[in-house]
């Protein structure tokens, strides 16, 4: 990603961006539409692409297989410049385009907070057989003028390391999001709704300390479930969904004692919060950790003692 989209709109000089336009990115030699990688009909696979319109936040959510030491290095995502208009593209030298009509994109890697660095390239470790710096979550912001067009783009990452093996698949998450100028604050993202949820949107759930709450940014992070991968073994998990009701089953591999099985098998059900002691729900979509009575408890028998 970004995906190239066919150029079905001609790139139009004449007229001023409106909601709903096309959104055109460049490497200073072709141009290109913006586009985001989507599964198509009953895959999770990233067989398709949905093109980004101008003023409008796209959220898509597909699998990419991670079966060889080649997928994991070919995992980059390409960088580009993004035409802050099409009214100022000079077609004439497109390579002397200025930074403030090809706008250079400024990456920030994300953990507890997002720094602008470098994104790192997928490392493949022969000994262990795990990829590293996957991109798990990427979302562009793209911050704007109105009809005057594009003035910043930023894209925020969250990674993970992840083993190669013949069944994984690799769930990939984007999104698109629009700000006005001016809007500069990197730490706000936005979440599932503002303030209940939307529905579709992600469920988020969070830990709770002695006197506080607090949660990742990254939706890989809050409740899922897990799915099965091409051989039906669990190699995947699906977020929850607002709104939406969802079955899921997979074949889990366990071994050790009985307690062991009986902690892997509930780590594959509940995933990011299987600690029930500290795992709690927003009851908001766009929750402040701060606010202990905001997130509630996840309810549920624990699991029976080990004879």
């Amino acid at each position: 990603w970004p995906n190239p989209s066919p150029p079905s709109i001609v790139f139009d000089t004449e007229t001023p961006f409106r909601d709903g336009s096309p959104v055109w990115i460049t490497d200073n030699v072709t141009i290109s539409r913006l586009g985001v990688p989507v599964s198509i009909g009953h895959s999770t696979l990233c067989h398709g692409t949905v093109e980004v319109t101008y003023l409008t936040d796209t959220e898509t959510s597909c699998t990419k297989p991670l079966t060889t030491k080649a997928e994991c290095h070919a995992s980059t995502e390409a960088q580009f410049f993004i035409i802050s208009s099409p009214h100022s593209y000079n077609f004439t030298q497109p390579q002397d385009c200025t930074e403030d009509v090809c706008i250079p994109l400024h990456n920030y890697i994300c953990s507890d907070a997002c720094i602008e660095r470098t994104l790192p390239k997928p490392v493949f470790n022969d000994t262990t057989n795990i990829c590293h710096n996957l991109i798990d979550t990427l979302e562009y912001k793209i911050y704007h003028n109105g009809s005057r067009g594009i003035v910043d783009v930023k894209g925020f990452y969250t990674l993970r390391n992840l083993s190669v093996n013949r069944d994984q698949l690799v769930r990939k998450r984007y999104k698109v999001t629009y700000l006005w100028a001016g809007n500069s604050d990197q730490q706000v993202f936005r979440r599932s709704g503002s303030p209940g949820y939307d529905r579709g949107k992600p469920v988020i759930s969070g830990k709770r300390s002695l006197k506080a709450v607090t949660y990742n940014f990254s939706t890989s992070d809050w409740i899922s479930v897990g799915v099965a991968g091409g051989s039906g073994y669990c190699r995947d998990r699906y977020n929850l969904l607002f709104g939406e009701n969802i079955r899921t089953q997979c074949s889990l591999t366990v071994k050790g004692t009985c307690k062991q099985i009986q902690q892997q098998i509930w780590q594959q059900m509940l995933g990011p919060v299987a600690n029930l002691s500290e795992a709690v729900i927003s009851s908001y979509g766009d929750p402040k950790e701060g606010e202990v009575e905001a997130w509630v408890p996840l309810l549920s028998a624990e699991p029976p003692p080990v004879p």
